[in-house]
């Protein structure tokens, strides 16, 4: 079940902000304290980036370890928080990963 969040953008405010979009957000690891619900919708104006997020959830930039969009790194960089996001986009964002010492492998 998805839970909806409006990233500071009233009703009232959204023709200051003028068009917004939805997206999908998914915390792990670490992370998951900020976002104890599976997964998030959350309304941001139309310019957002991954940061914007980030803000939203009050989550310390410092402690975003890996971020994907749509399942993917943005420009290939594991932190790239200032890529834009567009309609619909799924964002994921983790801690840093445990490591196995029997492994010897992070686990997911």
């Amino acid at each position: 079940m998805a839970v909806e969040i409006e990233a500071d953008v009233a009703q009232s405010d959204r023709s200051r902000y003028g068009e917004t979009i939805t997206v999908s957000v998914v915390t792990f690891n670490s992370l998951r304290r900020y976002l104890p619900q599976a997964k998030t919708q959350l309304t941001l104006p139309k310019e957002s980036t991954v940061l914007d997020v980030v803000r939203t959830l009050e989550i310390p930039p410092r402690e975003v370890f890996t971020v994907w969009v749509n399942g993917l790194y943005p420009n290939n960089d594991t932190t790239n928080l200032s890529a834009p996001l567009r309609q619909g986009d799924r964002v994921a964002l983790s801690g840093p990963i445990p490591f196995s010492q029997f492994y010897k492998a992070p686990v997911c």
